[in-house]
Formats: structure tokens, C-alpha cells, sequence
């Protein structure tokens, strides 16, 4: 009876085992299809002055880009988890969101669904939300975001 439990151990040791490799191997493939994605169109976009763009420097957009990235990692990483982003990277978010058709196809890909954008609902406190996405960019990335935070996040 004994050798049968600890058989029955093994074996759903073994199928944990593999489920969570399949997991790694998903992220793994995500984050290499989040560093190849081709932002190039919306960071310079936001490089041009207003009513297309935002007027930002090549900095600001460039930064902008870095972030969106770690934000969309942050997303695949911990799903089910309200990640907020910064005001910089809501507004590359949207831009990517606008182009609907390669806005799916890109997350679709990435994270096996589309990921869709929640604005903060008035009154909703996101402290808790800004809380948790600064302390997983310090985990993640060694750094927190900088300046302030959307009022807004992603939404399963």
C-alpha cells in the first residue's frame, strides 16, 4: 500500500514537473516575442507634435518604449495580477492598442489571448495595484517606474 501512495507521489511530482516547464517555456518564448516586438512606428509617433503625437524627445519615447516592454513582461509573468502602468506607457499603450489589427496579433501571441486595457473606474482606489507593479518592477528589473503612475491596468 505504501509503495503504491509513494508511487502515485512520483508520478504527480513528475506531471507538476512538466507542467511547469511547459509554463517556463511559454514565458521564455513570450519575453523573446515582447524584445522583438516592432514598436518603431509608435515611439516615433509620439516624437511628433501634437494632434499626431506628443512632442516627446527620442529620450522620453525611448524610455517610454523600455518600460512598456518590462510592463508587458510584468503582464505575462503574473498573470491575473493588476499591473498598472506609468502615464508614459499608457500613452505607447494606446498607440499599439490603435493599430487593432497588430495590436491583437501581438498579443495573441505573447500571452495566448488579447491583453485588454481597464481604465480605472472613478473613485477606485489603485494604490494597491501601484503598490504591487512597483515592488514587481524592483524584483524584476531593478528598478521602479518613474514619474507617475496611469489610472488605469490590465485587465484578464
Amino acid at each position: 500500500m505504501k509503495q503504491v501512495a509513494t508511487s502515485g507521489r512520483i508520478r504527480q511530482n513528475k506531471e507538476v514537473f512538466m507542467q511547469t516547464q511547459v509554463v517556463e517555456r511559454k514565458v521564455e518564448e513570450g519575453i523573446l516575442a515582447i524584445n522583438n516586438l516592432d514598436l518603431n512606428r509608435f515611439v516615433e509617433k509620439l516624437q511628433q507634435p501634437a494632434p499626431r503625437g506628443v512632442e516627446w524627445s527620442k529620450e522620453q519615447a525611448e524610455d517610454a518604449d523600455k518600460w512598456y516592454r518590462r510592463f508587458l513582461i510584468l503582464g505575462l509573468k503574473y498573470p491575473g495580477v493588476n499591473i498598472v502602468p506609468s502615464k508614459e506607457v499608457d500613452v505607447l499603450w494606446h498607440s499599439h492598442i490603435l493599430d487593432m489589427k497588430r495590436y491583437e496579433q501581438d498579443t495573441r501571441r505573447i500571452f495566448g489571448k488579447i491583453l485588454y486595457h481597464r481604465p480605472a473606474s472613478e473613485g477606485r482606489n489603485m494604490q494597491p495595484q501601484i503598490a504591487r507593479t512597483n515592488a514587481l518592477m524592483l524584483v524584476e528589473f531593478g528598478e521602479e517606474f518613474t514619474g507617475s503612475l496611469a489610472t488605469c491596468d490590465i485587465c484578464d
